[in-house]
């Protein structure tokens, strides 16, 4: 679906070979695959798996951001936006680097994404405390997002750093706790962020103090 978007518009694509219930489908699988956790003897499989489905969520929600003459409640509603911010969030702050900075190249390219009148609803809970946490003056340009989509965000430090140094994030993640809808995510990502073995551990644990 992302790939074929890069040459034929979202608006064709909706009309002539999806409907709501499909797309819906597309995404719960990822959602689902959020929570893979897998492990064999070459490790931590899942991982690979989730950090397939925090680019999949988010270019998603990119494709139909970015569409005006599709009626996004139809196809993306308000409460499946939120639920693809969550675990976003959720893998933003957990114990791998890799995807803790995938995480963070998605939810500031969702808050950095054009917005349009009436779409109120498709922007994250407490916009204005994630801007002050995790977005600066700084302009990055993200060309990569995979679904055909580039855009000029602010952000912090160099490319996306910060996310993984847990001194600069984990006091900031600690703050997402005062936003009820994503709480219970976010909470789950940061204990098993401090119950895991890894090098860092120790400095995770250091940052939540």
């Amino acid at each position: 679906m992302i790939h074929v978007c890069k040459h034929i518009s979202l608006t064709t694509i909706c009309t002539t070979a999806l409907d709501p219930l499909l797309v819906e489908r597309i995404i719960r699988a990822l959602l689902k695959g959020l929570e893979d956790y897998t492990i064999d003897e070459r490790g931590d499989v899942g991982s690979w798996a989730r950090l397939a489905c925090i680019k999949g969520l988010g270019q998603i929600v990119l494709l139909f951001l970015a569409e005006d003459s599709v009626e996004i409640d139809k196809w993306l509603p308000s409460h499946t936006y939120h639920e693809i911010v969550a675990g976003i969030l959720k893998q933003g702050v957990e114990r791998l680097n890799n995807h803790r900075v995938e995480a963070g190249k998605q939810l500031v390219a969702l808050l950095e994404a054009p917005h349009k009148p009436g779409r109120e609803a498709w922007v994250p809970d407490t916009e204005g405390l994630f801007r002050e946490l995790f977005v600066n003056t700084q302009y990055v340009a993200f060309t990569g997002l995979g679904c055909g989509l580039s855009y000029q965000c602010r952000s912090w430090g160099d490319e996306l750093e910060g996310w993984q140094e847990p001194a600069w994030l984990y006091p900031k993640a600690v703050q997402l706790l005062s936003i009820e809808r994503y709480r219970i995510s976010v909470l789950r990502g940061l204990v098993l962020s401090i119950g895991s073995r890894n090098e860092s551990t120790v400095s995770r644990r250091s940052s939540l103090s």
